[in-house]
């Protein structure tokens, strides 16, 4: 069963809530946000750990997916930090603002054993 880490509480607790309906599929190992309080609060809720740190996601041998909930500015640049790291990367829309910005995750995925898994979830 993939270790999931989830970078980001906001949206990211609505899919942490996703996650725990699919227990024998998906493990959420730990929670990155800089808001202390809700990142613990959600790490609780699953059973991981919380860190501040996306570093210490990256760096974590145990997380194969990390599931990127972050301002659509960051969702580059820490997806091809993610692919770098070879992990799986989720990122919510939008995936990418510019077709350079697609074209470097598609560079990026293809020199990495992870993957890109967009979300386009309609509400």
């Amino acid at each position: 069963m993939p270790d999931v880490a989830v970078i980001g509480g906001g949206i990211g607790g609505e899919h942490i809530k996703a996650y725990a309906e699919l227990p024998d599929r998906f493990r959420v190992t730990a929670v990155c946000d800089v808001n202390r309080d809700l990142g613990q609060r959600l790490a609780t809720q699953t059973g991981g750990r919380f860190t501040a740190d996306i570093d210490d996601i990256l760096a974590d041998p145990d997380i194969d997916i990390v599931d990127i909930c972050l301002p659509p500015a960051m969702h580059v640049p820490v997806a091809l930090r993610v692919l770098e790291a070879d992990k799986h990367a989720i990122v919510e829309k939008p995936i990418a603002g510019s077709l350079v910005e697609a074209d470097r995750l598609i560079a990026a995925e293809a020199r990495s054993r992870g993957s890109v898994f967009p979300v386009f979830q309609y509400r």
